[in-house]
């Protein structure tokens, strides 16, 4: 039986996108092979941190700490010589072998981690173009896509997807700019509350590399928000001066049900590039599509 190349554009791009989803959860799982550590994150001042990264380095294996700085992080046998790694803007990274943590969990049956603050340098701007221009880059699919580019997959509970990320590379094209809006669409949200953290990163080698941001940047949903959605960006004065990705994380929701709901943005195929990140710590994966998602910029002409 011959297969047409678009079966296998299809195949390829199935762990990105799903097609219009049905209602209700995700079909329920548990993996009785897990290792499950629990603990919490605070800083040097005994003050918990909410939604740290929380994840083994370059795996599918991840999730963020909740409000409470609390954290469950389903360890796989596949990650035991892996790397956990407790990141947050504005904090020391904390990495721990698989082993020591499972170790240290076993005898005192928590993990306590303490990220030290860092100072944030502050780089100044020089604006002095003569003449700026208003523009939209990204993608413009809206509510109507026939596919979505998913913040779930099958199988998984609710912890395991938290911290996952959609991304767009933006083409600036070392232009000096300003950061004035992001616009994205929701195609399909079963959460009455939903709240995501924005990213912005540089690009090396043509993906993310480093998050650019000085501080946590937080957008929440509320009544099962779908449709486009607009976010000032202007109180922060972010300015670029290179190619840059932008992206959602999703950090939190409410309900918080055992095995994950659906939540989709708007996507399609071809014109842009796009990254999704399966897991907090985990590798972005890069594929060709569409996306309901795009920023405003004021930048030299």
């Amino acid at each position: 039986m011959k297969t047409s190349k678009l079966s296998y554009f299809l195949l390829f791009l199935f762990p990105f996108i799903v097609l219009q989803p049905l209602s209700g959860a995700v079909a329920p799982y548990q993996d009785l092979s897990t290792t499950t550590l629990t603990g919490t994150v605070q800083d040097d001042k005994n003050k918990v941190l909410s939604y740290v990264s929380v994840g083994v380095v370059n795996e599918e294996t991840g999730t963020v700490t909740n409000e409470l700085g609390k954290f469950i992080l389903q360890i796989k046998p596949e990650n035991g010589q892996g790397i956990i790694r407790f990141s947050f803007i504005g904090h020391e990274t904390v990495e721990l072998k698989v082993a020591d943590a499972i170790s240290q969990f076993a005898k005192q049956k928590t993990l306590a981690i303490i990220l030290k603050a860092k100072p944030s340098e502050i780089k100044e701007v020089n604006v002095d173009a003569k003449r700026w221009i208003t523009s939209v880059k990204g993608g413009k699919v809206g509510p109507e896509a026939t596919f979505h580019q998913a913040f779930m997959r099958t199988p998984g509970t609710l912890e395991e997807h938290l911290g996952r990320e959609v991304a767009l590379l933006i083409n600036n094209r070392k232009k000096q700019a300003f950061l004035k809006k992001l616009n994205f669409c929701i195609n399909t949200n079963r959460y009455d509350d939903v709240k995501f953290r924005l990213n912005i990163y540089s690009v090396n080698n043509g993906r993310p590399h480093e998050n650019i941001l000085k501080e946590n940047i937080y957008l929440e949903l509320t009544d099962k928000k779908t449709g486009w959605v607009e976010m000032d960006l202007e109180p922060y004065n972010i300015y670029l001066e290179d190619d840059f990705v932008v992206s959602l994380e999703w950090i939190d929701c409410d309900p918080k049900p055992k095995n994950v709901l659906y939540l989709t943005l708007s996507g399609g195929f071809g014109g842009h590039t796009v990254f999704q990140k399966k897991a907090s710590q985990a590798k972005w994966e890069k594929f060709p599509g569409a996306i309901g998602m795009n920023v405003t910029l004021q930048h030299e002409k």
